[in-house]
């Protein structure tokens, strides 16, 4: 089992809050700490995973097949997902399992890459054929909506949308490390 030192930790270049001082706290008295005892420091979950995603604590193998199920998880919400991007999950696997080549593996990469990228260009599209699609009364509208009151209103939706999603990154990350104890 792999273990990481207060060295090891400090050699991986950690924010300036995480001191040498704190991180001698966190080790409370131990020498060693292994992945599980990470996942269960009272620190934020991004923390967690940036201290054990990585070689020096778990193999590659696992880190694959976390980021497999973590693509997985990012594509439950969506009722139809890319087709591409469900075979490049697939073939990462079948590449997990020796069955196809790193060249193979590369493929299947762009053609996800594709898929990610024509999403993004729908979404452009259809962003900016609405946009066109506006009449002058509706910019009338908007610009008329330009007043103090729109721009508290505008303020609190973003203090809200930034709540929001502040709360579904968390949500996001304790998943990420529900996902990572059940690989291990």
């Amino acid at each position: 089992m792999k273990t990481a030192t207060i060295e090891n930790i400090l050699s991986w270049k950690p924010c300036i809050c995480y001191t040498k001082e704190l991180i001698v706290k966190l080790f409370a008295g131990r020498e060693t700490l292994t992945v599980q005892d990470i996942l269960d420091l009272n620190i934020s979950a991004d923390d967690k995973l940036w201290a054990v995603l990585r070689e020096d604590m778990l193999d590659a193998a696992i880190l694959h097949e976390f980021a497999c199920r973590c693509a997985e998880e990012a594509l439950k919400p969506i009722d139809n997902p890319d087709p591409r991007s469900i075979a490049a999950i697939a073939t990462k696997r079948a590449w997990l399992r020796g069955e196809i080549t790193d060249d193979e593996l590369s493929a299947a990469w762009a053609t996800a890459i594709t898929a990610s990228n024509d999403v993004v260009a729908t979404a452009w599209a259809v962003y900016a054929a609405s946009y066109a699609a506006r009449s002058d009364a509706a910019d009338a509208a908007v610009t008329a909506a330009r007043t103090d009151a729109y721009a508290a209103a505008a303020a609190a939706a973003s203090a809200c949308n930034t709540a929001s999603w502040v709360a579904a990154h968390a949500a996001a990350r304790d998943k990420q490390i529900e996902i990572l104890k059940e690989i291990m």
